[in-house]
């Protein structure tokens, strides 16, 4: 897995893990051009600048924020994003059934939620996760995966959406 600056392409890092893998971040030379010298924003403001979908998530796995890109690429307004279950956002057809996201028989295997809170718990970033949902949708539900990101800054999970593709679906 590599690391790179989001901005310049520079490497930032490297794992063993992962071969092949690429996820973004911003090197402190590309962060102080965003931000300019001795200029402070909110996190939301730095995130809402990313030329990349990015998920701002608590300790519960509720989705607090989300960027435009983000919005756009989950083809939903950002206002109705906010302040619900993962698995809302994404219309996970699980957190539609009684009990809600996370409270499901189908949850407690969810790699998206899981990553979410082992990334709020243990504060060690997630690289190039894959999670595949049924996703709600008028004809039915669609088989999808999602390739994301996970790093925890202070009280907030950033889940980078790196990928998401339509899976075949069973006959």
């Amino acid at each position: 897995m590599k690391i790179i600056c989001a901005w310049c392409n520079k490497v930032l890092t490297e794992y063993e893990s992962h071969k092949g893998a690429i996820s973004h971040g911003i090197c402190p030379e590309c962060l102080r051009g965003v931000l300019g010298d001795g200029i402070e924003i909110s996190l939301m403001d730095f995130v809402d600048r990313l030329g990349f979908p990015v998920v701002l998530s608590d300790r519960s796995a509720a989705v607090r924020r989300v960027n435009g890109m983000a919005a756009r690429v989950l083809n939903q307004p950002a206002a109705k994003l906010e302040n619900i279950a993962a698995g809302m956002v994404i219309e996970c057809q699980n957190a539609f059934a009684p009990g809600g996201c996370g409270n499901t028989e189908h949850c407690a295997g969810c790699v998206l939620r899981g990553t979410i809170l082992a990334t709020y718990t243990d504060g060690e970033p997630r690289y190039g996760v894959y999670s595949q949902h049924d996703i709600r949708a008028k004809d039915g539900a669609t088989p999808k995966r999602i390739r994301f990101s996970t790093t925890r800054v202070g009280e907030a999970v950033i889940l980078v959406i790196e990928a998401i593709e339509q899976l075949p679906v069973a006959s």
